[in-house]
């Protein structure tokens, strides 16, 4: 993550660059929130959605904990 972050700063688009530097921040919060990987891995979600009034977006971070043990690990940006 601190690398991407570091990577982040070389994006030329202001807003696409705050956006990015923001969901990676809101990951690394969210990855302090845990003393362990638990059992069957984590799953990590962060972006940015747009509201019902088509001009309000809202920033979103889910943590989920799969019932099946994962055998990847992904990251998307």
């Amino acid at each position: 993550m601190n690398q991407e972050l570091a990577g982040a700063d070389n994006i030329k688009s202001r807003q696409t660059r705050q956006s990015v530097i923001s969901a990676i921040t809101s990951t690394r919060e969210k990855l302090k929130l845990y003393k362990s990987v638990p059992e069957n891995g984590l799953v990590l979600f962060c972006g940015v959605i747009l509201m019902e009034d088509n001009k309000t977006e809202k920033k979103v971070t889910y943590d989920l904990e799969p019932y099946k043990p994962l055998h990847a690990n992904t990251y998307k940006c």
